[in-house]
């Protein structure tokens, strides 16, 4: 997750080497799933809201991480943590649109086989264990030295979320004139011309976001480096914030509430849930 091309060229001046971001991912979603259940689900319970967390790979490749049933009425949620700028402060959240995989090549935003209602976006903080001349790191120090794959539910001190509707987003862009192949036609232009890094969309509430490999083409490049070569869709978290149903912030001594709209609608409200 990257906020501006200008601030990832600050924080990253020289080259890193090529590394697939899938294992930091997968590692760092077990820690969050675990600190979710134990810290934020059950507050959720106790207004009603019956959660139920999923465990079949089957399912979880279409992306559900879980259930939220309120009623007799469920929505499918999937859950998705900015990991890689962990004490970021980001004022983004990213949307994946293309990625090079084995198994195919379309990201999961924009993915036709996903059946997610909810995203449930989190900026995780956690505890800062690096130091300098034994003095523990300041902020942003923390974020560009932090590896995902080490943490675990005792890491995190915060996890700031917002839960957003998946239509609700695509109304929003669609209202911008971007539909959803209108995204994945726009990702497949900046990739034939090799158009790293950040590129407006016409519209201030979000951009794209081009992270290169690690070659010769990108000797101007100064993002963080991976293997997928992935191009994400960057919401401003204001614009995210204005959309989502509920806010919170989660840490081990309760949960504090900044929003909280019904979050299964009434019957009177119901939403399409349907996103093609």
């Amino acid at each position: 997750m990257i906020t501006t091309a200008q601030g990832v060229a600050k924080e990253q001046r020289m080259p890193m080497p090529q590394v697939s971001n899938r294992p930091d991912d997968s590692s760092a979603e077990k820690a969050q799933a675990s600190f979710l259940d134990h810290y934020f689900y059950p507050f959720l319970e106790r207004y009603g809201y019956k959660w139920s967390r999923e465990t079949r790979r089957s399912q979880q490749i279409k992306g559900i991480d879980g259930t939220l049933t309120l009623a007799g009425t469920t929505r499918t949620v999937d859950e998705k943590g900015a990991f890689h700028y962990i004490n970021a402060e980001l004022d983004t959240f990213s949307f994946e649109i293309l990625s090079k995989q084995k198994e195919k090549d379309i990201g999961w935003f924009v993915d036709d086989s996903h059946v997610t209602d909810y995203y449930f976006v989190t900026w995780p903080y956690a505890k800062c264990e690096f130091r300098i001349q034994g003095k523990r790191g300041r902020v942003h120090q923390c974020a560009n030295q932090m590896n995902p794959r080490l943490l675990t539910e005792k890491s995190f001190t915060v996890i700031e979320g917002m839960l957003i509707s998946k239509i609700s987003i695509f109304k929003m862009l669609e209202h911008y004139g971007w539909n959803r192949q209108k995204l994945i036609d726009e990702a497949n232009l900046l990739r034939a011309e090799r158009r790293y890094g950040y590129s407006r969309s016409g519209c201030d509430d979000f951009g794209f976001f081009y992270s290169a490999s690690n070659n010769n083409q990108t000797k101007n490049y100064h993002g963080k480096r991976y293997a997928e070569e992935p191009i994400n869709l960057l919401i401003k978290k204001s614009k995210l914030a204005e959309l989502a149903r509920g806010i919170y912030l989660i840490c081990p001594e309760g949960v504090g509430v900044i929003k909280d709209n019904r979050i299964i609608p009434t019957v009177n409200h119901q939403e399409n849930v349907n996103v093609r």
